[in-house]
């Protein structure tokens, strides 16, 4: 978050919008003769395609984010309720182990148990194939906190306490 924290919030918010388009496709599945089994599978391929459409975008040169509000979108479409206990169980991870991307990685243990509760074996290779997609984007993370630089959530605690008490100490 190179912007600060307002500018990223709401980039959140637009990642997680985007994948509101599976509403749609909800609705309009629900007009048609659709067995539940394909309901579901097509909401998983149409989420799919929004992530991998977020981590690769061909007009970023296929070089886009890492998919993480993407997922939250998804699992919220889905199912709300889970949704929000991811959202919750991302930021509980997060905190308990100081890296952001323990939160990022429970999002997709989440979203592959919720795919064990669907008849076919398609949500859970869509589920299994996008933790795959992440593990590889996250690379980078993972050798830094085997190596120990991977930045700890508690540095942005500190950036922001220093930053207010600069400026309780400014004069007025």
């Amino acid at each position: 978050m190179s912007l600060g924290w307002k500018y990223g919030i709401l980039v959140v918010i637009v990642d997680i919008g985007t994948t509101s388009t599976i509403i749609l496709v909800r609705y309009f599945l629900n007009i048609y003769d659709f067995t539940a089994d394909e309901i579901s599978l097509l909401l998983y391929i149409t989420g799919a395609a929004v992530i991998i459409g977020h981590n690769f975008p061909f007009y970023m040169n296929f070089n886009g984010g890492k998919g993480t509000a993407s997922v939250i979108g998804l699992l919220i479409m889905i199912n709300w309720q889970l949704g929000l206990l991811a959202i919750f169980t991302f930021f509980l991870f997060a905190f308990l182990s100081n890296y952001l991307i323990i939160g990022v990685f429970q999002l997709y243990f989440i979203l592959i148990a919720v795919s064990f509760t669907e008849h076919s074996i398609w949500p859970k290779v869509i589920s299994f194939s996008l933790l795959l997609i992440a593990l590889y984007l996250h690379i980078e993370n993972i050798q830094r906190i085997r190596n120990g630089t991977e930045p700890k959530m508690s540095v942005l605690y500190k950036k922001e306490s220093e930053k207010s008490r600069f400026r309780t100490n400014l004069p007025n």
